[in-house]
């Protein structure tokens, strides 16, 4: 795992090369892209508790995030077609607005399709989680853990 902006397709190149030539497989890359201005709003807000901004008035250290993240999208290169024409060890994941869209290029095996699992049964919403538990059932009357008995008129 090699967590970093890898924003040009000149570093990406530079990590694919240097994967082969330390007898590495070629690195996955996870492009996250995201347009809903709530989910990014949500997120800068989050952003906002980091060491970097303790102590900032909160109104000056979303202004200053912001303007970080315009300077960053202007050197941004996003992975495109023509990257992917050209490097067949080009292997990528690009999520969209926290799986809403997911496309998958050259992954294939065991890892990579977890982690393609993992993308799209990511979510940043609150959701209500209801947890329950079966009524009693003979086994478990009896002492005994697990197996599959029918229920008591108690449960």
């Amino acid at each position: 795992v090699f967590d970093a902006t890898n924003t040009t397709v000149a570093r990406r190149k530079l990590l694919i090369s240097r994967c082969a030539e330390s007898h590495l497989p070629p690195p996955l890359f996870i492009e996250c892209i995201c347009t809903d201005k709530v989910i990014l709003e949500k997120n800068y807000r989050l952003k906002l508790g980091n060491d970097d901004y303790k102590d900032w008035d909160p109104e000056e250290a979303l202004k200053d995030f912001v303007e970080r993240v315009i300077r960053y999208e202007s050197r941004y290169q996003t992975i495109g077609e023509e990257e992917e024409e050209n490097d067949e060890d080009l292997k990528y994941i690009k999520n969209f607005n926290v799986g809403k869209k997911i496309i998958v290029s050259n992954c294939t095996g065991w890892l990579s399709s977890q982690i393609v699992s993992i993308l799209q049964n990511f979510h940043v919403t609150s959701r209500r989680i209801m947890l329950t538990r079966c009524g009693e059932s003979e086994d478990f009357r009896r002492g005994k853990i697990g197996g599959d008995s029918g229920l008591t008129i108690e449960g």
